[in-house]
């Protein structure tokens, strides 16, 4: 990373595994999606943000989100292809700034196509691809069920199927989320709700999201048919664990 005062960067332990890893992923992504229109999203979340420190992120280079933003346009310009479309969807405001003012930069700066709103980044990503319905968005709800068995994605599932029959919303085969940084998934009934973690370490704890669960990396790729089939593909690593010390 360059700074503003013309001195580099260099990336720690962590970060280098993060970084192959993000290597790794697009060459498994593009490997599957071989002749196929391909359609990136990245949802919500893309700069760490300093303003709201919400992180306390102590470990930052530059405090500068004009270079945050310019880190971001540089990992996506690393693997997109022309033919792309790439489509980024705004997270929290804690991390892409009020409005999304951040994601809207990197969506601009990257080509993205406007919207209906006539903005380039957008809170709610909605897609049909060969009549397969899809809704993106960062941040996933919670449940107050005490059943084990009912999760947040189980939860959303069960939202999006009220909506299509009080309101008569089209319910989406597939839904993804973010905002955790682990992933998880489940398919019910001919439906997909999944939530990809992030391409980051977490906080303070930089091998996870708490003193015992490791943080993980990666995304997911799904592939649509033209008869409406489709697949889902989750590519998912957990960070490297610190080990026990022998005393």
């Amino acid at each position: 990373v360059l700074l503003p005062n013309g001195s580099k960067w260099q990336n720690n332990k962590v970060q280098l595994v993060i970084k192959e890893r993000w290597q790794e992923f697009w060459t498994y992504a593009r490997n599957l999606a071989k002749g196929r229109k391909v359609v990136c999203i990245i949802n919500g979340d893309i700069c760490e943000n300093v303003v709201f420190n919400h992180h306390f992120p102590s470990s930052l280079v530059t405090l500068n989100r004009e270079y945050h933003r310019r880190a971001a346009v540089a990992e996506i310009e690393e693997v997109r292809k022309p033919g792309d479309i790439w489509l980024i969807g705004r997270g929290t405001p804690v991390h892409d700034g009020d409005e999304g003012q951040d994601a809207e930069t990197v969506a601009r700066e990257i080509g993205c196509k406007q919207n209906e709103d006539g903005t380039y980044s957008q809170h709610i990503i909605k897609i049909d691809v060969n009549n397969i319905k899809m809704l993106f968005a960062h941040r996933i709800g919670t449940t107050q069920s005490p059943v084990s068995e009912t999760t947040a994605l189980t939860g959303m599932m069960v939202r999006a199927a009220r909506a299509a029959g009080l309101f008569g919303s089209e319910m989406p085969q597939i839904m993804g989320f973010a905002h955790r940084h682990v992933a998880s998934a489940i398919s019910v009934a001919g439906y997909d709700v999944f939530v990809t973690p992030a391409w980051c370490a977490h906080g303070e704890y930089s091998y996870g999201i708490d003193p015992v669960s490791p943080a993980q990396v990666g995304g997911s790729v799904i592939l649509v048919d033209r008869d409406s089939s489709y697949y889902i593909s989750h590519k998912n690593w957990s960070l490297p664990e610190k080990g026990y010390e022998k005393l």
